[in-house]
């Protein structure tokens, strides 16, 4: 799928991606792809978030969306949902 889109991407240069689940996943991967066509990612439930660990120059950022991810889930699960 990511493959399909990447025409797209070259075509309107640097865009903002936004994907949802399966969606999500599919921008994640487009922008791995062809990062120079990506200005920015805005990723709800990505099924691949797990991708962001196999590149060493995404492994820090990757380790922090998900500590945000444990950490928000700790708060919910103490009642803090604020």
């Amino acid at each position: 799928e990511a493959q399909r889109v990447l025409p797209l991407l070259r075509a309107a240069g640097p865009v903002h991606l936004v994907g949802h689940s399966y969606g999500g996943a599919v921008a994640l991967q487009a922008a791995l792809l062809q990062p120079d066509c990506v200005l920015s990612l805005t990723l709800y439930e990505p099924v691949l978030f797990h991708l962001l660990f196999e590149d060493a120059a995404s492994a820090e950022p990757a380790a922090f969306i998900t500590g945000v991810g444990r950490r928000i889930g700790q708060l919910a699960i103490s009642g803090r949902l604020e």
